[in-house]
């Protein structure tokens, strides 16, 4: 004999009835409580040492365990909520491209001549997606023919208007690269003098976002005519986009110190200063841009932003 508890021994295996919960020696068929058959029990089922290994456990160590999983689960949730206030925030404060624009917008000897209200807004935007290509015989031949007229005139009034011709098919079929392309060549044909040409193929380029070329004319542009704020707004928009943020908001700043009542040069500069955590100055430029005309959409944008990010410090 070894000296061990045979009646241990078998208490060690026993598992429950699954009906009533009583104790049940391996080889019963039949609980001899509640009546129920045996033979189908579950081989999970927990056995009496499980349950004593489970008791047997120090309670420090489930403690701490518990305690760990609360960490981990409040770990997870400050970091989706972290991650959900960053994407409301850039949303809210850059809304380049949904909702309200950013942009100064060009002045009237801006737009085209024929208006196209794809043409006209400006704003922080993704980069540019490929060019279309345009296939459309019909219209392949109409800028051959123009093309042609341009090249073979010689008074420069109808140069001029051949190129703002073939500028403004190209707008039609969404090339606003080579619409601004064909606007510069109309500036040139009026010895540069009708300097909102100039202007307006900046725009276009702008709109096609290819900013590189749109900064160099808004520069240019800007030397002919540096006291036009709208045009100012947008090249500093257009330097941003850029990842130019120093010179950017340098113009940006200009604009609000030469023309103090220009609102949306001091709504944009406000979203400027806030993205770089600079509260009080954006909470007063916003404030201005609301005062100057509540009731435009620049007026409304700026009392949201106050509403939203008022109490940042």
């Amino acid at each position: 004999m070894n000296g061990l508890n045979p009646q241990a021994e078998t208490e060690e295996v026993k598992t429950f009835c699954p009906s009533c919960g009583v104790a049940v020696a391996p080889s019963d068929t039949q609980c001899h409580n509640c009546g129920s058959d045996l033979t189908a029990i579950d081989e999970d089922a927990p056995t009496i040492n499980a349950i004593k290994q489970e008791r047997k456990k120090d309670p420090r160590t489930t403690q701490k365990s518990s305690a760990k999983k609360e960490q981990t689960a409040l770990i997870f949730v400050s970091v989706a909520m972290l991650l959900l206030f960053s994407v409301l925030g850039y949303q809210g404060l850059i809304s380049g491209k949904k909702g309200f624009s950013l942009s100064g917008a060009a002045g009237a000897g801006a737009q085209p001549e024929t208006q196209n209200p794809s043409v006209n807004s400006r704003a922080i935007q993704p980069n540019a997606p490929p060019p279309k290509v345009i296939t459309d015989k019909s219209v392949l031949e109409r800028i051959d023919v123009l093309k042609a007229q341009y090249e073979k005139e010689t008074d420069k009034s109808k140069k001029r208007l051949a190129a703002l011709a073939l500028s403004e098919v190209f707008i039609e079929n969404e090339r606003l690269d080579l619409g601004g392309e064909w606007s510069i060549a109309a500036f040139e044909a009026t010895d540069r003098n009708e300097t909102k040409l100039l202007l307006r193929a900046a725009n276009l380029y702008d709109d096609a976002k290819e900013h590189a070329t749109a900064a160099q004319l808004y520069a240019r542009y800007l030397e002919l005519d540096p006291k036009n704020p709208d045009a100012r707004v947008d090249y500093a928009i257009c330097l941003l986009n850029q990842g130019l943020q120093r010179e950017g908001v340098a113009e940006m700043r200009r604009v609000v110190d030469e023309h103090p009542t220009h609102q949306k040069a001091h709504l944009n500069l406000g979203i400027l200063y806030a993205q770089i955590e600079r509260w009080d100055e954006a909470k007063k430029l916003w404030q201005t841009a609301r005062n100057l005309n509540p009731n435009n959409d620049a007026g409304k944008r700026a009392a949201e932003l106050l509403e939203r990010y008022g109490a940042q410090q």
